[in-house]
């Protein structure tokens, strides 16, 4: 979980400034991370569905 681990570091470090910001910013990061994934395992679900 070093992809977590990061994100709880920055977040903790932005946190001290602005909570907003950190929030703003951990949701574009969970996107940018989980969105391709979430694409590929639609590809993959069609593919075996094809197949």
């Amino acid at each position: 979980m070093d992809i977590y681990e990061s994100i709880v570091k920055v977040f903790k470090r932005i946190k001290n400034q602005s909570s907003y910001l950190a929030l703003f910013l951990l949701d574009v990061l969970v996107t940018i991370i989980y969105f391709p994934m979430y694409l590929y395992y639609l590809i993959r679900k069609q593919k075996t569905v094809a197949l």
